[in-house]
């Protein structure tokens, strides 16, 4: 899947007992599946902190105001 927000190629992250969807090198953006987010946005959970150093490009600038264009993946098998 490429990056709603800049088009970047996402790299599979795994974090704690869930995996997501990573912008690495693009604008560092994320992708959670339905009801990952839960999983890992819990007050006792520490999964969260490692998804806040994700590798950005500086270069990339994206528009705030810009509607994404994010769509369900298809069910991995």
């Amino acid at each position: 899947m490429n990056c709603p927000a800049c088009g970047t190629a996402m790299t599979e992250v795994a974090v704690s007992d869930v995996k997501i969807q990573a912008c690495k090198g693009g604008c560092g953006g994320l992708w959670f599946d339905e009801w990952t987010l839960r999983k890992v946005d819990q007050p006792d959970q520490s999964a969260g902190e490692a998804l806040l150093h994700i590798e950005q490009n500086a270069a990339v600038k994206l528009d705030p105001e810009k509607r994404r264009n994010c769509h369900a993946m298809p069910a991995s098998s």
